[in-house]
């Protein structure tokens, strides 16, 4: 009987170093390595004319199976196959000449790609992006930035001039009125899976400057973006794909006379003719014949249900219905599977059975790994939160702001607008400063702006409005006329903190220690019971500070935010008081510390101009009460408080307000849980976030 060597190669060798030429010795030869074959499951493939193994090959041929889940998330759609297909490329080659093929990316560019978000796109004369959707054969063009995935139609449809105005408006053309016309008789089954794309029609005729060399995604300045279902492509997209500029390129867009949406000048539009993009007389916009091809954007979670992307076999899209795809594949042969979270939700974890290991791109939703056991890896995603998009959506700026001065400054210049970090008492808290315009929420019926994320993942809010006018106190002579509460039974500190809980059931307020209110928290309680009661369970029982550490040095009593303030110094860790009024509080509702309005950008020297997102107007009162005490002399108890009546446009910081003389705006201040969803929106104050 024939035994397996432990050394392949050295056996081998020696039946080639015998030299065996005779027919007899030949099927010994074979023979050998069939039966290593057999034992070892190895192939050895190449034999001389004369039947002497001359070389050999071999191949483990041991299957294994991978099965992917996904939870909150959907396993091989289309833009995951795409990523997973192709290699990604880069650096196009713009001249007409051009043998580029294949699918190449554009990103880090805020000129060329919305944000500098990767947009992948289809360039040369592809032949694996065809799709079969509503009947149609469809080619891809390009993985938008914000994930969806836009077609193109593989054939032109008759059409006629572009428009009987030769101002190149898409939204008055002909055409527009056609492609609206074959979108609304679409079944609404199909209309589901098709999302609201945006489309640039570039009507400033300069177009021409940049096609050459330096096409771009991003709708130029004084162009028309639109968002529409169904449109038709510009002249940079075919320029992307691979078209040349008055001449034939290498692109897979290559047949036919069709409009495109980019105004050539003051009389004409680029137009397709074969394979290249052209501006000339036959492209006259109210004299010209031209036909037009159908331009949609798929939703990001269409998965396919059959296909490999070519002619004979197109991609088949259907809904996102698939949660789990197993693949069976060679030993040790890496495989590639996509999984992308569900519409509002991110990645969380990857774990896999049997010990193996796979790594997760969250740019790409690619699952990649090199199995050796049958295995079952889960995909978990979890609900975007507040924070998470936050986060996602801001760079953080790390330079530390000159806190003297305000953001953005009346005068001078500034570190910028924009999102911050720094620490709290729970810690790392990122908080908005300047002229911010994507921090709006729409909760409760109100418009609300986000001051910061809490170091425990809460998110702080502040009114945008007026809640009502008060006094903060009743106590005008007394030092304790600065506290949230006074006449307290102990102190207020972060390990006996004094708590105002709210009973949604009985709609009422308690007290954790015998304290009394002072007038402005009695004011906000009471406009949350008339306001918040039904949105209770979405609002944090959050911390705020009262700040009455203080020093005398003999004279007036100086609370600890002035004496920070005096340093520029802001700070949102809350040190603890030892009197028994004021200090630290656990709340439903309160207000704006003076040093979280220094970090917002407030100050005390050189004012912030009205374009801070903290800046409010009131037609009564244009200044507003923070929780943060000032000084106290043997006349009056003074309050920190924003003052925007200085020349009616500045936000200044005002410490000479008596606590009983004066009645100001107050603007609440909540704390929405960590976990609330958005439900919509992108914080700006057209579409501000909502809660769900």
């Amino acid at each position: 009987m024939l035994k397996p060597s432990n050394n392949i190669d050295k056996e081998l060798k020696k039946v080639q170093d015998k030299g065996i030429t005779n027919s007899k010795n030949k099927i010994i030869v074979i023979v050998v390595a069939i039966a290593v074959t057999v034992f070892l499951g190895t192939t050895y493939a190449l034999f001389s004319s004369d039947g002497v193994l001359t070389a050999y090959s071999s191949k483990v041929n041991k299957k294994v199976t991978v099965t992917v889940n996904s939870t909150n998330g959907t396993v091989n759609s289309l833009s995951g196959i795409i990523l997973k297909d192709n290699e990604i490329k880069t650096s196009p080659n713009f001249s007409a000449s051009h043998t580029d093929k294949g699918l190449y990316v554009q990103k880090d560019d805020n000129t060329k790609s919305v944000d500098g978000k990767p947009t992948y796109y289809f360039r040369g004369n592809v032949t694996n992006n065809y799709v079969t959707f509503a009947g149609m054969t469809w080619r891809i063009v390009r993985i938008n930035e914000d994930g969806t995935i836009r077609l193109i139609s593989a054939l032109q449809y008759d059409g006629g001039a572009y428009s009987g105005s030769a101002n190149g408006s898409y939204e008055s053309s002909s055409i527009k009125a056609k492609i609206d016309n074959w979108y609304n008789n679409l079944s609404t089954a199909n209309q589901s899976l098709i999302a609201t794309g945006v489309f640039c029609n570039d009507t400033t005729l300069t177009a021409s400057s940049r096609l050459s060399s330096s096409p771009t995604f991003v709708c130029p300045t004084n162009a028309k973006t639109l968002n529409l279902k169904a449109g038709i492509i510009s002249a940079d997209e075919l320029r992307y794909s691979g078209s040349a500029i008055n001449a034939n390129g290498n692109t897979f867009i290559n047949n036919g006379w069709t409009w495109t949406m980019t105004m050539a000048s003051s009389t004409r539009m680029y137009y397709i003719r074969d394979a290249g993009v052209w501006n000339d007389a036959d492209g006259t916009i109210t004299s010209k014949y031209r036909n037009y091809r159908y331009i949609i954007n798929l939703n990001s979670d269409v998965t396919v249900t059959s296909g490999d992307g070519t002619s004979s076999n197109p991609f088949v899209v259907d809904s996102n219905s698939l949660t789990s795809v197993s693949n069976t594949a060679d030993y040790k042969v890496t495989q590639y599977f996509s999984a992308i979270p569900n519409s509002g939700y991110e990645y969380e974890s990857l774990s896999c059975t049997n010990s193996q290991s796979a790594s997760y791109d969250k740019a790409t939703g690619k699952l990649i790994i090199t199995p050796t056991k049958d295995t079952t890896c889960t995909v978990k995603f979890k609900k975007k939160t507040v924070s998470s998009i936050l986060l996602a959506s801001n760079t953080i700026i790390t330079s530390t702001p000159d806190f003297s001065k305000g953001e953005p400054p009346a005068s001078g210049t500034n570190t910028g607008s924009g999102l911050y970090k720094t620490a709290d008492d729970y810690g790392t808290s990122y908080y908005f400063r300047g002229a911010i315009d994507n921090n709006y929420v729409s909760f409760a019926g109100m418009i609300w702006r986000i001051v910061r994320i809490n170091g425990d993942g809460t998110i702080r809010l502040i009114l945008n409005q007026n809640a009502g006018n008060s006094a903060f106190s009743s106590i005008n002579k007394e030092a304790n006329g600065v506290g949230y509460t006074y006449d307290n039974a102990s102190a207020c500190t972060k390990s006996s903190p004094c708590i105002s809980s709210f009973n949604s059931s009985s709609s009422t307020f308690s007290n954790n220690k015998t304290v009394t209110n002072s007038t402005i928290k009695s004011t906000l309680e009471n406009w949350y019971k008339n306001n918040l009661a039904s949105y209770d369970s979405k609002i944090a029982l959050g911390s705020y500070c009262n700040d009455t550490t203080n020093t005398t040095n003999g004279g007036p009593i100086a609370f600890g935010p002035y004496n920070r303030l005096s340093s520029a110094k802001p700070s949102l860790l809350c040190d603890d008081t030892s009197v028994l009024y004021g200090g630290y509080y656990k709340l439903k509702v309160g207000l704006m510390t003076v040093d979280e309005a220094i970090y917002a950008g407030l100050s005390e020297e050189v004012a912030s101009d009205k374009t801070n997102y903290l800046y409010y107007k009131n037609s009564d009162y244009y200044s507003w009460y923070t929780m943060s005490p000032s000084n106290f002399n043997v006349y009056n108890s003074f309050m920190y408080v924003i003052d925007g009546m200085r020349f009616n446009v500045d936000m200044h910081i005002i410490n000479n307000s008596s606590v009983t003389s004066f009645e100001f705006s107050t603007r609440p201040v909540i704390n929405l849980n960590s976990n609330v969803d958005i439900t919509g929106g992108d914080g700006t104050s057209s579409n501000p976030y909502t809660i769900g």
